[in-house]
């Protein structure tokens, strides 16, 4: 049973300090995406998205790096398809020593609280942003069929129905007699 060293202890720390400002910039990126949102900025939305994704794999990279961490504490090769890591709370009570603990445990507890903030904010955007494409859609449709003579639906169940929007001839418009 491996123990978790100074140095690895440092990384983990630095990691951990690192994933939280991540976690930190990602919410100030999506509270400012979703202003823009709201104020119909398309390249302020495009450019924020692009922003957020970054974050998003940075964030990636940092835990792919923190769960390699908690194999070699744990005495495993990566990836060993047997062996799953666990909470990384467990792990550091298990193998750290109490200073380290002391200085690991708080950071845990800080980064699950800011990860599940980000997760809140990050659905409560994607339920407005879909909402908003849904109604736009909607309106796009209501827009289309209304130009159209005969606009065929589907309902739920695959039963067709068909509405006629009756017009008049191209022919008989105004511009046309005179």
């Amino acid at each position: 049973m491996s123990t978790l060293t100074a140095a690895l202890c440092r990384e983990l720390e630095q990691l951990l300090n690192e994933e939280c400002a991540l976690n930190q910039l990602y919410r100030s990126v999506v509270r400012e995406e979703r202003d823009n949102f709201r104020k119909f900025q398309h390249e302020g939305v495009l450019r924020l998205c692009e922003q957020r994704g970054e974050i998003a794999r940075r964030m990636g990279e940092i835990q792919e790096r923190r769960v390699a961490i908690m194999y070699t504490v744990a005495g495993e090769t990566l990836p060993a398809k047997h062996f799953k890591p666990g909470k990384l709370s467990e792990l550091v009570a298990k193998h750290a020593s109490p200073q380290q603990a002391a200085i690991l445990l708080p950071l845990i507890r800080k980064l699950r609280e800011e990860i599940q903030s980000t997760r809140r904010e990050s659905l409560e955007f994607g339920q407005i942003a879909t909402f908003t494409l849904a109604l736009v859609n909607g309106l796009l449709s209501n827009i289309w069929s209304a130009t159209q003579n005969v606009v065929k639906t589907y309902t739920a169940r695959g039963q067709k129905n068909e509405a006629y929007h009756p017009q008049s001839s191209r022919q008989s418009s105004v511009i046309k007699r005179v």
